[in-house]
């Protein structure tokens, strides 16, 4: 796709240039950023710091087929303690749910966190959010992976066969 008609952006371009090049503040302004590759491809709100934006029209979206490994890396100006995460996502029946992620510190933590059951709903767009305990945390720097996933698929328009939705934070 193409911002202002004159830069081109393929596939796999970090979501942190993406939002340097649309203005968004940065660490130099005192916000976190968030980067990342594991995003719906052409799709300017599915960028990874979509699920940081407070705005409840954005996600970060991941692409179609296994979500599982999809990472986010989030990067504060100043440490970042916390003992949870409060965590929505798009839990339609258009949208796969996450059942657990990894997160890992700057440290080299790791840590592998459940998240509460989301049923599926049915109203599209419906969004579900629930309290992830992480137990008592603390980094500038915390890498968000997808560990599981409940996957909720669709027929391939093309081969007839499944192909599982994406994720959306």
């Amino acid at each position: 796709f193409q911002l202002s008609g004159r830069v081109r952006l393929s596939a796999g371009v970090n979501g942190v240039l993406v939002d340097e090049l649309v203005g968004r503040p940065g660490l130099a302004d005192g916000y976190p950023t968030v980067s990342g590759t594991d995003y719906l491809n052409g799709v300017l709100e599915a960028r990874p710091s979509s699920a940081l934006d407070d705005n409840p029209k954005t996600a970060w979206t991941t692409k179609f087929d296994s979500q599982v490994g999809a990472t986010a890396t989030v990067t504060s100006p100043s440490l970042l303690s916390f003992d949870r995460l409060r965590l929505s996502v798009i839990n339609d029946r258009e949208h796969s749910v996450p059942t657990a992620l990894h997160l890992t510190l700057d440290d080299g933590v790791v840590r592998t966190v459940p998240i509460p059951e989301i049923p599926t709903a049915d109203e599209l767009g419906n969004v579900a959010t629930v309290d992830v305990p992480t137990g008592q945390l603390s980094s500038r720097v915390v890498r968000i992976s997808i560990a599981s996933e409940r996957a909720v698929t669709t027929k391939e328009y093309f081969s007839g066969g499944q192909r599982i939705l994406p994720i959306a934070i």
